[in-house]
């Protein structure tokens, strides 16, 4: 997931790269989408806040500011299906697994999950306000909500992870261990772990089904200021044996790889700019970060910085949000603002 890093309201974007060359290119029209090339889809008319594919690749899902979210199709290229906007912000959006269910998150605590068939909401889930990521297991059964179990004025002073069964809306776990908010959330492919990043600087390992605190990764003992902001995004490789982090270093901006079994800190991959949404690349080969007018990607073995994207050779400069891959590999998509 990500970090508001500002306030203003721009039309967000959305771009479709193709990951075949992972060249810049030039605009292309829309569709058909080629290999090498990429596409901007507009449809928010505020900052896009996540992105996710469906498990077959044909959809993609935006969530926004502006409290509207799209479905877009990746072989066509166009709108497939807009989802009533609501007042509150669209926090996070994901898929289930079999593409008959998807949820959608919002600032204000609600979770509404939705028939992809008919395109109506099936469950209404209220969790706490100052909600930031919500994700599906990866057998669909379960639904985690990240967000402030407990506000001191603007402040958070308690992050909380709730687990919801997403047919029945049964709260089925509450996790609190962070003394901050809890920006992003990330389950393992194989099931067995979730993952946590907070503003407080860590992250931590929840072992599954019980939910049991296995391990805290303290990403730095940086002190707070304007420019800490703690860790952004967490995700795991697609074998589930490493965990991945980005927030603000002591020698810069980074993302940190650690082995999941160990707790051993394998990689620390170094870049000029805040890391708001980093993502693994569907083979595992690559690791994906989406920051401000830039995605990096590197080379997970070596730890080469193997391409960087300017986002201006694009279209204007962005701030990127959130990145997925989709599960086939062809394509990278950022949210952007």
């Amino acid at each position: 997931m990500k970090m508001l890093s500002r306030t203003a309201a721009v039309v967000g974007l959305i771009t479709l790269l193709a990951l075949t060359l992972w060249s810049s290119g030039q605009e292309t029209a829309c569709p058909p989408l080629q290999a090498g090339a990429f596409c901007t889809f507009r449809g928010h008319q505020a900052m896009v806040l996540d992105v996710a594919f469906s498990s077959d690749s044909q959809l993609l899902v935006s969530s926004s500011g502006d409290g509207i979210v799209n479905i877009w199709s990746i072989p066509n290229s166009t709108l497939w299906r807009s989802l009533p906007q609501r007042s509150a912000a669209a926090r996070a959006v994901d898929f289930r697994h079999d593409r008959k269910l998807l949820a959608s998150a919002y600032s204000d605590g609600a979770v509404l999950v939705w028939d992809m068939i008919t395109g109506q909401p099936v469950r209404t889930i209220e969790a706490a306000t100052g909600l930031r990521d919500m994700i599906f297991t990866p057998d669909g059964k379960q639904l985690a909500v990240a967000s402030c179990g407990e506000f001191y004025n603007v402040e958070c002073l308690r992050g909380e992870i709730t687990i919801w069964d997403p047919v029945t809306g049964a709260n089925l776990h509450k996790l609190s261990a962070h003394d901050d908010m809890i920006e992003s959330i990330a389950f393992s492919r194989d099931g067995s772990w979730l993952a946590s990043g907070s503003r407080d600087d860590t992250i931590i390992l929840w072992q599954r089904p019980t939910y049991k605190k296995i391990r805290t990764f303290v990403y730095n003992s940086l002190p707070p200021s304007p420019v800490i902001k703690g860790v952004s995004s967490v995700t795991f490789s697609p074998d589930s044996k490493l965990l991945a982090a980005s927030a603000h270093d002591r020698a810069g901006n980074a993302v940190k790889i650690w082995e999941v079994s160990t707790g051993y800190l394998r990689l620390t991959l170094l870049g000029n700019d805040l890391n708001n949404s980093i993502a693994f690349s569907p083979d595992g080969r690559f690791l994906a970060a989406g920051s401000t007018d830039f995605i990096r990607i590197w080379e997970v073995a070596t730890g080469k910085e193997v391409r960087l994207l300017p986002l201006s050779q694009l279209h204007r400069p962005q701030v990127v949000f959130s990145i997925a891959f989709s599960p086939d590999g062809r394509w990278l998509a950022s949210a952007e603002g």
